[in-house]
């Protein structure tokens, strides 16, 4: 099977657009980003297992299926301990995991947005667009003066976050897979 995916990147993350109200939902005011490393693999495996429920982000072949939580983390990682990934973040709202942040610094002034993923019940409420400025923050904290991220063109809400917040398109590519 074959997925299309968008690469956005978004040059000079210095400037942080405004947060908006979405679909008339209240949104998330006072979001805390954890230290990926402060919960335990397992937890941390389900809550990014969590925000791949009813997203259209990978949809066909999510790396999800028939992973354990353990892998799952190996996966996004690249094998990398978690103690190491210092740019992995959880979100949580009134002591609740809403979502995640996975950030990688790379060469030349780039942050890469690995993964941002929201559980069911943190969606349409704004929060998607307070992880993108987190992101941003942590992009200028680092002297990063580029943040790129890889959407599945078929997730439009997660393409018109990225787009509101100022990404460009950048290129497209399509991934191509095979059940092995």
């Amino acid at each position: 099977t074959s997925s299309d995916c968008e690469i956005l990147l978004e040059e000079s993350p210095g400037i942080v657009g405004k947060t908006q109200e979405h679909s008339g939902a209240p949104m998330a005011r006072q979001l805390k980003m954890l230290p990926a490393h402060q919960l335990s693999t397992a937890k941390l495996g389900r809550l990014i297992r969590k925000t791949f429920e009813g997203t259209l982000d990978l949809a066909v072949n999510s790396p999800v299926d028939g992973l354990s939580d353990h892998m799952l983390i190996k996966y996004f990682s690249n094998g990398i301990p978690l103690h190491h990934l210092e740019h992995w973040y959880v979100a949580e709202l009134a002591g609740e995991a809403m979502g995640c942040l996975l950030m990688q610094i790379h060469p030349h002034e780039t942050m890469e947005l690995v993964y941002m993923g929201l559980t069911p019940q943190s969606r349409k409420r704004g929060i998607g667009s307070q992880l993108v400025q987190e992101a941003r923050r942590k992009a200028l904290q680092h002297n990063c003066n580029m943040l790129v991220t890889a959407v599945d063109v078929q997730n439009e809400p997660a393409m018109r976050v990225y787009e509101k917040a100022g990404f460009q398109r950048y290129s497209k590519i399509e991934w191509l897979s095979i059940a092995v």
